[in-house]
């Protein structure tokens, strides 16, 4: 005969409790990603849309070929941060525009001076 264990009725709550858990977030995922997915597709619909209304000597002028727009259009768009964007991200911004600034006062109270 088998001996299966006993489970206390705490155990099964908090069982259900996380069963109940897991369901959330993994519903919480799908919809993030079907969002995420949304989003990419109304972008690359916007772009493909903007790049075929373009004039073929616009598209000539900046290296595109008519042909080329759904690969430009399905292909991740980044934008490269500026360099003032990298500075506050590091945290260098305000140093570097107080010492502008504080040189740029210098230079004006030197000519005001001269």
């Amino acid at each position: 005969m088998t001996h299966y264990p006993q489970v206390s009725p705490a155990e099964i709550d908090a069982s259900i409790a996380r069963a109940r858990q897991l369901r959330s977030e993994f519903i919480s995922g799908v919809a993030h990603e079907l969002t995420r997915a949304l989003v990419r597709r109304y972008r690359r619909r916007k772009i493909t849309r903007h790049l075929r209304d373009l004039p073929d000597y616009l598209l000539r002028d900046i290296g595109i070929e008519r042909r080329q727009i759904p690969l430009l259009a399905a292909v991740k768009l980044e934008r490269q941060p500026s360099a003032l964007a990298r500075a506050v991200k590091k945290g260098l911004a305000v140093i570097a525009f107080t010492q502008r600034a504080v040189d740029s006062a210098n230079d004006e109270h030197r000519k005001l001076a001269a």
